[in-house]
């Protein structure tokens, strides 16, 4: 509406008010008029009636001159209004006008000038959000060169360039193209107007002449009538993802190189992997054939000097026998070394975990070794700690070969003084007891700088030609690999010219048997008093423990001098001591005047005395016995024989126990359990044949020999033998053959213990003795130790294996 169409409106407007004024103002006037008649009617005079007529028509022209202004005023104003608006609309026309005008031209930076508040805040925001986009939005024309007509500013973020280096200007964004890539993609955007939708990849120069990787995703916008309007999409660099797709592909490449040569390095591991197999096998096979071909005639050497030594020799005569025997025997033990060695280099020794008891394995070493202690006069001391449960499961074999190795050890490096076996509980959960086992001498000690080379391979402390003493260097190292196989750790702490302290940790399972009294003692005798005498305190714990294990009462003292004491205060108390075992060496004098002391106080006299040497010497046996001692026992003995020894003095009769009687000793307590036992044995050697004859007749056993298995066999049928001890490869029959037949002829009947006498030690030899039916076996060169413990453990029957 313009000014004109403004004023005709009012004018109008102002006619009809004023009309409209004008009726109401006249049918107000003549409403009053008809309201004053009546009034005027009954009234006298008229004059009165005459001046109401004329004030109400003055009052009428007054309101409506008054009126006609009024409404002409309300008319001037709003004309004027209408038309300050019409000036308002009509400039807002041209500003619209002019910015249509700005849109259609190239934009520049007066735009932002032009544009209303409004307006240039949602600009800014678009600019902003698509800032923080990865992907860059463009539009472009979809005839002609394809120019870009728009880039949004986060362009710089690909590109390296603003949108004005690419909006408007032909070939702009052709000329970034990749060469390789250019022609594909101008044919893409030309076959954009049948798909309709297109996405691909390509190259495009950066600013800094890098090349980016893009993903391209256009669309082409068409009208109602399908004429293609404009081409609008994204941009996303995918540079990263382009280098890892080809990095991933090389990976690929690679990989499928890598495993075409895994495969062929399978089949080559697999190949060598059998070689290998094969030639351990022969290895084995080798070392098991050199083994029992060695110790065959080792065998024979060992054990016929053993005999030699036995029996009367000049000193020359035995000083060359004895040389013979530790020679022997010092090749045995590199045999020994080297075959366990190779067997844990190859990774074929296996642990053998059975039932044993703690207590015996541990005194079982000292007593192979007392003999080298007494040799050199140290004391060999064994000490279990009582909160040990004894009967565990584990190798008792691997056990006592770690033990032996540390104690010949110390032995060797240990001129005066003492060597201790010591085992002590750790910690105990549930079964399972952490023990820690140590072998201490007071021998020269081992410096700090040279201990971290004890536990290699051929390695020795002392390198120099001039050493003092020998060996392989091999005994620590297998040590050490023994007790890593059974889940223990070893260590040594030593002090130069102090001594040394070997030790090791490991685990061993409780069995489910608790520890187990000696047989019952006689009524008369229960409860009876015993004295320990001993000047070493883990000497006297030892003895203590086990003789309160088996119901005495024991009490121990160090010295002669608090030993009569003690003796006398319990005689004058009613409550005598009944047995007192001295130890020989004590401070205060020698353990055999303290035995004749005793003997001469009429109180006293009746105390039986053993005598007890930790180093024994010739001529004890016989001087004790002169005394008036009851037994004469070498320490560390085994527990059965000390219970057998105690039971034997107990029983002896008469006002002077120890006189008119022979001395118990541990050979008079061997002669008393071999008695009337005969065993057969099978063996074709005649060397060995002999010389285990020689031995089961020196333990006190009766004994036949045949040559097989057959004559075996048909020994058996014929005599009632309490054991057969066989070899395991012999003519006609072996050993294993000869087993299994008398097993089968035994048929639930009474079950003759059969041990294997054979030179085959390597893994698997003990378990196919086992399979057939034997009930255990001994290793050539024969052990004559290790022989009469394992005939003892199948024969005798009613004496345990005390702890």
């Amino acid at each position: 509406m313009n000014g004109l169409e403004a004023a005709g409106v009012v004018s109008r407007y102002r006619r009809s008010l004023g009309a409209a004024f004008s009726i109401c103002l006249a049918v107000a006037c003549g409403w009053a008029l008809a309201l004053g008649r009546p009034q005027a009617a009954t009234e006298a005079a008229a004059g009165p009636a005459a001046i109401s007529w004329i004030g109400t028509i003055l009052l009428f022209f007054g309101l409506w001159i008054v009126g006609l202004w009024a409404v002409e005023w309300v008319c001037r104003s709003l004309a004027a209004q209408l038309e300050s608006r019409d000036a308002a609309f009509r400039g807002l026309q041209s500003e619209i006008a002019d910015l249509r005008q700005t849109l259609k031209e190239q934009p520049n930076p007066t735009v932002d000038q032009k544009i209303p508040r409004g307006l240039r805040q949602a600009k800014e925001q678009l600019d902003y959000m698509l800032g923080l986009s990865p992907v860059v939005l463009y539009s472009r024309e979809p005839d002609g060169d394809n120019p870009l007509s728009f880039v949004s500013q986060n362009v710089w973020t690909l590109l390296g360039c603003g949108p004005e280096h690419l909006n408007g200007i032909p070939g702009a964004w052709e000329s970034r193209l990749h060469p390789e890539d250019r022609e594909r993609v101008l044919e893409d955007y030309e076959r954009l107007k049948e798909r309709l939708v297109l996405s691909h990849e390509y190259r495009i120069r950066h600013e800094d002449g890098e090349w980016r990787w893009i993903r391209d995703e256009p669309k082409l916008i068409s009208g109602a009538d399908g004429e293609a309007l404009e081409i609008v999409g994204s941009w996303q660099d995918i540079t990263e993802l382009q280098e890892a797709k080809v990095d991933l592909e090389v990976a690929n490449q690679r990989l499928t190189e890598s495993n075409t040569g895994l495969a062929q390095s399978e089949e080559l591991a697999r190949e060598m992997a059998e070689r290998a197999e094969e030639a351990t096998r022969a290895k084995s096979e080798f070392l098991a054939n050199m083994s029992h071909e060695i110790r065959t005639p080792m065998n024979g050497v060992i054990g016929m000097t053993g005999l030699l030594l036995d029996t009367e020799l000049s000193d020359e005569q035995r000083d060359y026998a004895e040389t013979v025997k530790m020679s022997a025997d010092l090749l045995l033990g590199l045999i020994n070394d080297i075959l366990d060695f190779s067997k844990i280099e190859a990774g074929k020794l296996e642990l053998e975990i059975i039932d044993f008891d703690l207590q015996k394995a541990v005194e079982d070493v000292a007593c192979l070794l007392r003999s080298r202690a007494d040799e050199k006069g140290l004391a060999l001391i064994v000490s279990v700690a009582p909160s040990i449960h004894p009967y565990l499961k584990g190798d008792p074999g691997r056990l006592r070969q770690v033990l032996l190795n540390l104690v010949g050890n110390a032995l060797k490096f240990t001129e005066k003084g003492s060597v201790t076996i010591a085992a002590d509980l750790v910690r105990e959960d549930g079964v399972e007891q952490f023990l820690r086992f140590e072998v201490r001498d007071t021998g020269i000690g081992i410096p700090r700088e040279r201990q971290e080379r004890l536990f290699k391979s051929f390695s020795q402390v002392d390198t120099s030609t001039t050493r003092k003493y020998g060996g392989t260097g091999l005994g620590l190292a297998i040590s050490k690999q023994l007790v890593e196989l059974m889940g223990g750790e070893m260590g040594v702490d030593s002090v130069a010219g102090e001594g040394s302290t070997f030790w090791f940790q490991m685990r061993l399972d409780r069995q489910k048997r608790t520890a187990e009294a000696g047989p019952d003692l006689p009524l008369e005798i229960e409860r009876q008093r015993v004295l320990v005498v001993a000047k070493e305190e883990i000497v006297r714990t030892a003895l203590i423990r086990q003789l309160e294990g088996w119901g005495f009462r024991a009490a121990g003292v160090s010295a002669s001098a608090e030993a009569l004491a003690d003796l006398r205060a319990a005689a004058s108390a009613g409550d005598a001591y009944t047995i007192a075992m001295i130890e020989r060496a004590l401070p205060d004098g020698q353990g055999i005047t303290l035995g004749e002391a005793i003997k001469a106080e009429s109180a006293l006299s009746q105390i039986r005395t053993i005598l007890l040497a930790l180093t024994g010497e010739r001529g004890d046996a016989a001087r004790a016995s002169e005394v008036g001692f009851s037994a004469y026992l070498t320490m560390p003995a085994e527990p059965s024989q000390v219970y057998d020894c105690l039971v034997t003095v107990l029983r002896t009769r008469g006002d002077d126990p120890g006189a008119g009687r022979k001395l118990v000793t541990r050979h008079t307590l061997d002669e008393s359990r071999r008695r009337d036992i005969r065993i057969l044995l099978a063996e074709d050697n005649p060397v060995n044949q002999k010389l285990a004859l020689r031995l089961l007749q020196k333990q006190g056993y009766r004994a036949d020999a045949v040559a097989n298995g057959v004559q075996a066999l048909d020994a058996l049928g014929e005599i009632a033998y309490d054991m057969l001890i066989t070899d395991v490869q012999m003519p006609e029959m072996d050993g294993f053959e000869l087993t299994r037949a008398l097993r089968v002829r035994e048929s639930g009947g009474r079950r003759i213990p059969v041990i294997a006498m054979t030179a085959h030690v390597m893994q698997g030899d003990r378990e196919k003795c086992l399979d057939s039916g034997m009930d255990d076996y001994v290793g050539k060169p024969i052990d004559p130790k290790v022989f009469a413990e394992k005939i003892e453990r199948l024969l005798v029957a009613g004496v345990p294996e005390l702890a």
